[in-house]
Parts: C-alpha cells; structure tokens; sequence
C-alpha cells in the first residue's frame, strides 16, 4: 500500500508540475464576492465509476440526491478574476486507502477545475482534476458547465484504486449561483 500511495504521489506531483508550468498568473484585480453555492450533477457514467469507491462529502459540501440526479454541492468562498473558490470536498475510500479531493478552484482562464489532495491524512499537492467547458447558463445558474476528468484525475483514480484509464470521462454539469 505505501508503494502505491508513493506511486500515486510521483504521478501526481509530476503531472501538476507540468500544468502549473503552463497555467497564466492570476490577476490581482478585480471585484470579489463571498457566497454562493456551485452544485455538479454528476452523470450515471460517473456514478458508475466513482460509485465502488464509496464516495462521500468533505464537510461543508454536501452529495445526495437533488432535482435532476446525484448532486454535489460546495459552498463558494470567493469569486474574483475568472477564479472561483470553494470550501469542501469530496472522500472516495476502497479497502484502506482514502483519497480527499478538496478546496476546488474553477480557474476560466485555463478551463480546468484543481483540487488539494490528501492520501490517508498527508496533505500533498493541488492537482488539475477536471477540464472546464464552459455553456450557455442554465435556469437559475449564473454560470454552467462541462466537467471532464484530466489525465491527472485518472492517474490518481487509476494508481490509488485501479480504476480503468477514465481520462476524458464526462463527470457532470456545474452550475454556479452567485448572491
């Protein structure tokens, strides 16, 4: 197990290391704001995949079942400059291994969603985990979009769990709700 997890965090530290070296810096302007709420409806294909995994909500995010399927919503923390925050997680757990997938940072400018992760309790790196398509706003969203897994994403996924090569995999459609 801890040759896996070693693994996991080599793939994963090496991937990031590549998308951080090519991610534009943040601008520093901009107007900020500090609620709202981005909820994911996640596709059955997702469900499917994740679903062994025994997935559960990082406190204050919330999972379970909402209007239109499965949802996932997390608490945005701050929105300025094309970058969104937000509080919360996500847990997957199989056998010993549990892997957090936290503080979610949807970033405009780049079209990618990163997330802090942690392994059985090591916080380690924060990772690009699913690539952003934004569309057209949705009925009672501010903004939408398409979430797809990134390579990073599958590693993870693959290396901790065994999961098949889920790169490009449709995870859900994001609606985010500014005040």
């Amino acid at each position: 197990m801890i040759r896996r997890i070693a693994a996991a965090t080599a793939a994963l530290g090496l991937v990031a290391a590549g998308a951080i070296a090519l991610a534009p810096a943040a601008s520093a302007t901009g107007t900020s704001t500090t609620k709202g709420t981005t909820t994911v409806t996640l596709t059955d294909a997702a469900l499917g995949a994740l679903g062994p995994l025994s997935p559960s909500a990082v406190s204050p995010a919330t999972l379970g079942a909402g209007a239109t399927g499965v949802e996932a919503a997390f608490p945005i923390t701050k929105a300025k400059d094309g970058r969104i925050s937000h509080s919360g997680g996500l847990r997957f757990t199989k056998g010993k291994i549990t892997l957090k997938l936290t503080n979610y940072v949807i970033d405009t400018t780049t079209g990618k969603l990163t997330a802090r992760v942690t392994i059985n309790n090591f916080s380690l790196i924060r990772i690009p985990l699913f690539d952003v398509a934004l569309k057209a706003p949705a009925a009672g969203c501010d903004a939408s979009a398409d979430l797809t897994l990134t390579r990073t994403g599958s590693v993870a996924l693959r290396v901790l769990f065994g999961t098949p090569n889920l790169t490009g995999a449709p995870i859900g459609s994001a609606c985010v709700d500014l005040p």
